[in-house]
């Protein structure tokens, strides 16, 4: 009876922490869905010789959205992250 309750209580703490760390995970990634799909969803426009192209480019490196959808967003400039 003893060996019994104590395996089931290790069970659900093992589901407890698993359920858990799967919920940060989601947490995570969704919120890097997020970033992407606010960028993905403007596409700015700026000339190529501008002095904004490196502002822009270095803003969006550095918000984390990533060389693709930095080059995306801002089609003139060549953005490299």
């Amino acid at each position: 009876m003893r060996k019994g309750m104590t395996q089931s209580i290790s069970l659900i703490t093992v589901i407890v922490v698993g359920l858990f760390v799967v919920g940060i995970l989601i947490l995570m990634v969704g919120d890097k869905m997020g970033k992407v799909s606010d960028a993905v969803g403007t596409n700015t426009k700026i000339a190529e010789d501008s002095l904004d192209c490196k502002t822009e480019c270095s803003a969006c490196c550095a918000a984390g959205y990533g060389e693709t959808v930095c080059a995306r967003q801002f089609v003139a400039c060549d953005c490299s992250c």
